[in-house]
């Protein structure tokens, strides 16, 4: 501690101030170390409430000097507690700008990543357009195949029906395997991807 304010506080219990409380209050403001502007002010407060005493404490009797020292001493503590409260505010107030600034960052990330998310969307737009070409292309097939069928079957030609026709039914066979793969493929991502966004919508509709 400052030489200027150990003498200070060594020369107090000459007022009848409680040594220990003056050692106590002069530890919460010299927490940031002896250089503090906080230090030198309290520093600065000791000294005018020692002076302030003295002089009125002249003609006093040992019950009323030591009855203004207490009050005195209230006051120091007091004071020291609210600079305590200004750094711990001050500290807090600097974390919460430090927290929007990282907010803002990650907004600004979050919103890059919604413009990804819409072109991701548009893409899968595309390809349910693809499958649902597909499925009127095999539709239309077997619409065809029917008739192809019906019209051997009425011509009475079955040997036909089974040598002619048997390829391309394995074939339409095989289209509607992939398209039921790719269809439950899709919908397996789409209910997925559909379910997240309307979780993070939920999530930003709440009101800050």
């Amino acid at each position: 501690m400052h030489s200027g304010i150990t003498s200070l506080v060594e020369s107090s219990h000459l007022l009848g101030w409680r040594r220990e409380c003056v050692h106590r209050q002069l530890r919460i403001a010299w927490h940031g170390g002896s250089g503090t502007p906080i230090a030198s002010l309290l520093a600065r407060q000791l000294k005018k409430q020692f002076e302030a005493t003295n002089r009125l404490c002249a003609g006093r009797t040992y019950e009323q000097t030591n009855r203004l020292s207490k009050a005195m001493t209230e006051n120091m503590t007091c004071a020291a507690e609210m600079h305590s409260d200004h750094r711990h505010w001050n500290s807090e107030l600097a974390m919460w700008e430090e927290d929007i600034s990282n907010w803002r960052s990650e907004h600004a990330i979050a919103m890059d990543l919604l413009l990804q998310a819409k072109a991701i969307i548009a893409a899968h737009e595309a390809t349910l357009g693809e499958h649902e070409e597909k499925l009127s292309e095999v539709g239309k097939a077997i619409v065809r195949h029917e008739k192809t069928l019906a019209a051997s079957l009425r011509a009475g030609s079955e040997s036909d029906v089974n040598n002619a026709l048997t390829d391309k039914h394995e074939g339409y066979h095989q289209s509607m395997v992939t398209q039921r793969d790719a269809h439950e493929r899709i919908k397996k991502h789409h209910h997925m991807a559909m379910a997240k966004v309307e979780l993070m919508m939920k999530a930003l509709k709440v009101p800050l």
